[in-house]
């Protein structure tokens, strides 16, 4: 369950600099942003308190937040990653699923 609210969390963050990337400056973006910050920061604190420790839920943050920017990368900007950065983003999901089973 913890690992679910911090992917949710994770995803938040990234939308909103992927808005923050393509969206011209405005007071809806800034709601919009906002908004998303809440429901961040309220799966975080939520994911953080539900995880047996602190360690597993902090490093799968750290692990999840690039992969799901190499992920919008890939899909929205076109991006063309390298061999060495796909060989890294395998080994991050790895050790991401070796956090959530151990």
């Amino acid at each position: 369950m913890w690992w679910m609210l911090q992917i949710l969390a994770c995803s938040a963050i990234v939308t909103k600099q992927t808005i923050m990337r393509v969206y011209v400056f405005s007071f809806l973006m800034l709601l919009a942003i906002f908004g998303i910050l809440i429901i961040s920061e309220s799966a975080f604190w939520v994911s953080m308190r539900a995880a047996p420790n602190f360690f597993k839920p902090w490093f799968f943050s750290c692990t999840a937040l690039p992969i799901l920017g190499f992920i919008v990368s890939l899909i929205f900007f076109k991006e063309h990653p390298t061999p060495l950065q796909w060989t890294g983003a395998a080994l991050a999901i790895t050790g991401a699923f070796m956090l959530i089973k151990g």
